[in-house]
């Protein structure tokens, strides 16, 4: 039995935490094993686990990418993929990653429509999420964001 298979068992998944290192590869693996191996994968990152965050974050966005542009993904498909990419970007976020704090920042702007010259208090309730992400990883070292931090300030 692999490391992955004994570590996603159903006995040890609450053993899972975010201590419990895995890399991309151990977990596409898996998931690759079986399809149904995915909810385990999604049990982990909400009980913490950082790597299957990341990677749930990763796939999400690689799928809306593919997907917006594809006429044929139903609408269900489209939202619960815009609901991972959110959910597990965020929980990596909220343990510090950089890498997702920016990224979860950039989401949040590409939600607003800047260009019909106005935004309503939903948007700019977006817009404020998205500078505070932005103030985090600049915070906490990521390449200069001082100009679309600045950028941001008019939402109050």
């Amino acid at each position: 039995m692999s490391i992955i298979r004994k570590i996603f068992d159903e006995e040890s998944i609450g053993t899972i935490t975010n201590d419990t290192k895995l890399s991309m590869m151990d977990i596409v693996k898996f998931v690759k094993e079986d399809k149904q191996n995915i909810a385990k994968v999604h049990e982990a990152a909400t009980n913490g686990n950082l790597d299957c965050q990341l990677f749930i974050s990763h796939v999400s966005f690689q799928s809306l990418q593919r997907h917006e542009s594809n006429p044929f993904i139903d609408d269900e498909t489209l939202t619960q993929t815009h609901k991972n990419l959110e959910q597990y970007t965020r929980l990596a976020a909220e343990q510090g990653d950089i890498d997702s704090q920016y990224n979860l920042a950039k989401y949040y702007l590409t939600m607003v429509d800047m260009s019909k010259g106005h935004i309503d208090e939903e948007e700019a309730s977006i817009l404020k999420e998205a500078r505070r992400w932005y103030k985090k990883a600049h915070a906490n070292g990521h390449s200069d964001l001082s100009e679309i931090i600045s950028s941001l300030e008019f939402v109050q």
